[in-house]
């Protein structure tokens, strides 16, 4: 009898989770999944947070245009440090050291982007940030040459 309890449970509860995890497919044609393939609904403690992500034509545009600033600050950062190096120009310490910090956020930022790419957050928060982030650097490296004393 109790063999016979445990197979009736256990095919009950294969068919209910079967039958729950079926795509209902919406007027469109298309299925609940691939309408919210850009969002993540995340529930905390009764509270539920939508977070979007990014769709990977805007990826790709945003990836495209951050790379290119990132290029660009790279270029600029190459073009100081040779300067440094001509003779009749006067760098101290303090500006190399600054040079070097702004070095170090530029690659921080490239592997932001890949961490993105890994694990994908909130998109428009991040995209925020990354601005924000790449747009203090651009003016971090075009301020080297003023003193802040």
């Amino acid at each position: 009898m109790k063999k016979f309890i445990y197979l009736f449970s256990a095919i009950t509860l294969i068919t209910a989770v079967s039958l729950v995890s079926c795509n209902n497919s919406t007027e469109d044609g298309t299925t609940e999944n691939e309408t919210k393939k850009d969002t993540i609904v995340i529930e905390e403690k009764n509270d539920v947070v939508t977070v979007k992500i990014a769709t990977s034509e805007e990826w790709a545009a945003f990836k495209a245009d951050a790379e290119a600033k990132i290029e660009a600050n790279e270029k600029r950062i190459a073009e100081i440090k040779v300067n440094m190096k001509k003779p009749g120009k006067l760098f101290d310490k303090m500006r190399a050291d600054r040079i070097e910090a702004l070095e170090q956020r530029n690659r921080d930022l490239r592997l932001k982007i890949t961490a993105y790419e890994t694990n994908k957050t909130d998109w428009e928060k991040f995209k925020e940030e990354f601005n924000h982030d790449l747009d203090e650097l651009g003016k971090a490296i075009g301020d080297i040459f003023t003193d802040n004393k």
